[in-house]
């Protein structure tokens, strides 16, 4: 009689501790891979989000004119809702590794149904100004319209415009110094409410709430690698170290013959 040959109890924990090992190395490997590609998808919807904006700055030569705005009917519109004739895809407004749940970025917006609508914020109330930047004493600021006359809206920063505060400054996109190198939108949250009215009548809902966070260990905001995408003011978009971003003074602005540090990233006026 022949024996029928076979494993071991030993070989056969031998080959499972091997595989353990090999899923052990491989495994974060294949997730990093996958996380890479969600982070190329985000850059690419970056892409579109400013070719979008430049469209709009082309046609109307000039910004939208708020974050978001009342319509008079109780409706808060957002600049996304200005902005999404360009993209016709809502799909691009989020980020393959940003949560969807409202519950992610904010405690508040619950007066009503209310869902997060973008992963990308442009963050109008920080107009070009001297900062205490999340930490950082520094120049800096986004992109921001300044026209007290506009029929619909008036203006974002009626308090903070040059003839006000002389050493800030409220500008267009066609006005900024130095457009590689001005921050116009950056990865966080739009959070929106959805009455039967919004719901009806909006692609993006009543704003509510948006914003950022400058912690990068945040992964809900500063979704990879401690970092996010930032799109400039020139159409290009690239990915940066949360910390590079926000906290490089490096530079130098010159207000009145005194030399201020400047954000390399904002630099609205240089």
């Amino acid at each position: 009689m022949h024996r029928r040959k076979g494993f071991t109890l030993i070989e056969l924990l031998v080959v499972i501790a091997i595989i353990a090992i090999l899923a052990a190395i491989l495994f974060p490997v294949f997730a990093e891979a996958r996380e890479n590609a969600r982070k190329t998808q985000c850059l690419s919807n970056m892409k579109q989000l400013m070719t979008g904006f430049q469209m709009y700055n082309t046609d109307y030569e000039q910004m939208p004119y708020w974050l978001w705005y009342n319509r008079g009917d109780g409706i808060w519109i957002s600049w996304m809702e200005m902005i999404h004739p360009y993209i016709k895809n809502q799909q691009i407004f989020f980020c393959p590794s940003g949560p969807t749940n409202r519950e992610a970025y904010t405690t508040g917006c619950t007066g009503a149904p209310a869902r997060v609508v973008s992963h990308y914020t442009w963050m109008a109330w920080a107009n070009f100004e001297y900062w205490n930047w999340f930490g950082t004493i520094m120049f800096a600021g986004f992109p921001v319209p300044c026209k007290s006359t506009d029929p619909v809206t008036g203006s974002l920063c009626p308090g903070h415009c040059p003839a006000n505060r002389p050493w800030s400054a409220c500008v267009t996109m066609d006005r900024v110094s130095s457009p590689a190198n001005s921050a116009l939108l950056i990865e966080g949250w739009f959070v929106s409410y959805f009455t039967p009215l919004a719901e009806q009548t909006t692609r993006f809902g009543s704003a509510c709430s948006t914003g950022m966070d400058p912690n990068e260990d945040n992964k809900n905001i500063n979704r990879h690698r401690k970092g996010g995408n930032v799109g400039f003011v020139d159409g290009h978009a690239r990915w940066m170290p949360n910390r590079m971003l926000h906290r490089d003074n490096s530079l130098q602005y010159y207000y009145q013959g005194t030399a201020y540090p400047l954000g390399r990233y904002f630099q609205v006026q240089n």
